[in-house]
């Protein structure tokens, strides 16, 4: 497969999702490419996951308390409840809501590894493979101003 495309966002994790579907928004052709899921660790394996693992040890810790400070309980652990929300909260490991979001901007989804190699030296119109697509002439300055506006929207909070 051979197509022209304006960016090509090799991995497709928060950052990448993130900047592709920006500039997919934006009416660049983008092609997305990623191998695990689309969002990347956190909302799969990592951040999410284990908050929700957290909070409910966090719970039960709490409710043994209870005898000390307010009367009697009894505490009894399942983590099935909790395995059963951390399963609907990643869609059972699946990211065809957040493929589907991202081609929803106009973005074109690959899933693979994107490799890059220089096919040709013309500093015009450089000719570069990336995985199974062909991306020519990358816009540097719609990526310099979108990187820019990127840099604006970042705010920088000092640590008391």
């Amino acid at each position: 497969m051979s197509e022209k495309v304006d960016v090509v966002v090799i991995g497709m994790g928060p950052g990448g999702e993130d900047a592709a579907g920006k500039l997919a928004e934006a009416g660049l052709n983008v092609v997305g490419i990623e191998k695990e899921l689309v969002g990347g660790e956190c909302p799969y394996w990592g951040c999410i996951p284990s908050k929700m693992m957290i909070r409910a040890a966090d719970l039960l810790a709490e409710a043994r308390r209870i005898p000390g400070f307010a009367g009697s309980s009894t505490v009894t652990p399942d983590w099935g409840p909790v395995a059963k929300r951390v399963r609907e909260a990643t869609d059972n490991w699946t990211d065809k809501v957040a493929v589907d979001r991202f081609e929803g901007k106009g973005g074109h989804f690959v899933r693979g590894v994107g490799r890059i190699t220089v096919v040709s030296s013309d500093p015009v119109e450089p000719q570069l493979t990336v995985g199974p697509i062909a991306a020519a002439k990358p816009l540097y300055d719609q990526l310099r101003d979108a990187v820019a506006a990127a840099r604006k929207e970042a705010r920088v909070v000092p640590l008391a």
